[in-house]
């Protein structure tokens, strides 16, 4: 698995309904990433699955603290 791991990279720009919806929806190439790195997503709530992350490119060294879970979208006419 550690191979795989560096051979995963994704970037993503935050849009406007990650900053509305208080949340950051992952596209494909980042939830690869993140399997690759042995993450799953929790079923949301108390079972989210909780992990730190490192910002990169960020100074100051910033590191958020983050949860993971699975999400259906309501409304939207897809998941």
């Amino acid at each position: 698995m550690r191979d795989e791991l560096f051979d995963n990279l994704a970037t993503k720009a935050v849009t406007r309904t990650d900053k509305t919806k208080g949340a950051y929806v992952l596209n494909e190439a980042q939830r690869a990433v993140l399997e690759a790195a042995g993450k799953s997503p929790g079923k949301g709530g108390d079972n989210a699955i909780r992990f730190d992350i490192d910002v990169p490119n960020d100074l100051s060294g910033l590191q958020l603290s983050v949860s993971y879970y699975e999400s259906i979208r309501q409304g939207a006419g897809r998941t």
